[in-house]
């Protein structure tokens, strides 16, 4: 799978189903949460643990917007990228 493919791919999850600021339904968000797809394909990349996708997407709710992260749907968020380069998406 090309990488302009995946990075196409992790946009869409990003936006429709992790999308911890609820603009998922705005065409004017489109790109809202881009900044944070180049770590996330690194991470892919490495094959990295779904425990450290979902720790990634978890410090940036935490941190970086200053909400509440959930821990299950950050699970099931990185366990859909993963599926990104195991060819099940």
């Amino acid at each position: 799978m090309a990488e302009k493919h995946i990075a196409y791919r992790v946009e869409e999850v990003l936006m429709s189903d992790w999308d911890p600021i609820g603009v998922a339904g705005f065409p004017e968000a489109k790109g809202e949460y881009d900044s944070y797809i180049g770590r996330v394909l690194m991470l892919l990349e490495r094959k990295g643990a779904p425990e450290e996708i979902a720790d990634y997407l978890d410090s940036i709710v935490t941190t970086q917007m200053g909400l509440v992260a959930r821990r299950d749907h950050s699970m099931k968020v990185a366990q859909k990228l993963l599926a990104l380069t195991n060819g099940d998406s």
